[in-house]
């Protein structure tokens, strides 16, 4: 059975290491593990971290596009630390790119999210 998950507790506390032990012990845990520190990614990057790009998406972009968190994760399970960290615009356009991800943007995805998080909206 699976389920989301959402992991409540104080930075440095060791959510990740438990969050690893719960995809380890997952039907997941032969796909990929992927932790992103959500308090670190650039308010203008966070799309393009999540979810990927297209070729000349913008000034700098990799000339072959670029792959995003969430398909890096396929199959497997996807950390989301500090996400309530990010500001609301970010929170907001992540919940948008999640939703447009799973339906339309690659709709092949298939991922267990973990947040972690004293406050999400």
């Amino acid at each position: 059975m699976e389920m989301p998950i959402l992991l409540l507790g104080e930075s440095g506390t060791g959510m990740e290491l438990f969050a690893q032990s719960i995809h380890s012990s997952s039907s997941r845990s032969r796909h990929p593990f992927i932790a992103v520190n959500c308090s670190a990614i650039p308010e203008s990057l966070v799309e393009s971290e999540l979810f990927g790009y297209e070729k000349g998406s913008f000034t700098g972009a990799n000339r072959d596009g670029g792959k995003g968190k969430f398909e890096a994760a396929n199959l497997g399970t996807i950390f989301l630390d500090e996400i309530g960290d990010m500001s609301l615009h970010v929170q907001a356009v992540f919940i948008t790119g999640y939703k447009g991800f799973k339906c339309s943007f690659l709709p092949f995805a298939n991922v267990t999210i973990l947040l972690k998080s004293p406050s999400i909206c």
